[in-house]
C-alpha cells in the first residue's frame, strides 16, 4: 500500500520504515494514527524495553543538543 507522506511504497531500507502494514508500513502514518505514545507503548511496539526508549532518548536528545549548540556558534 501507498503511504500518504511518500510518493512511493516504503522498503525496509527508507527511514520511516515499520513493520506495519495497518499503518502502511510507514511510522508517520503510526503516529497520524495514535498521536503521541508513552515510552512504554513505544518498546512494546518495537519490542524493546522501557529503559531502553528511555536511553535511545536520551542519547537522541543529546546529539539534537549538541548539534544546536553548533549551529549557533557557526552562525
Amino acid at each position: 500500500m501507498k503511504c500518504c507522506h511518500f510518493n512511493n511504497i516504503l522498503t525496509e531500507s527508507h527511514r520511516y520504515f515499520i513493520d506495519s502494514p495497518e499503518d502502511d508500513n510507514c511510522v508517520l502514518c503510526l503516529i497520524n494514527r495514535k498521536g503521541p505514545m508513552t515510552q512504554e507503548e513505544v518498546g512494546e511496539y518495537m519490542g524493546l524495553s522501557k529503559m531502553r526508549i528511555s536511553q535511545l532518548q536520551k542519547s537522541a536528545q543529546k546529539r539534537f543538543l549538541l548539534k544546536l549548540i553548533a549551529v549557533n556558534n557557526l552562525g
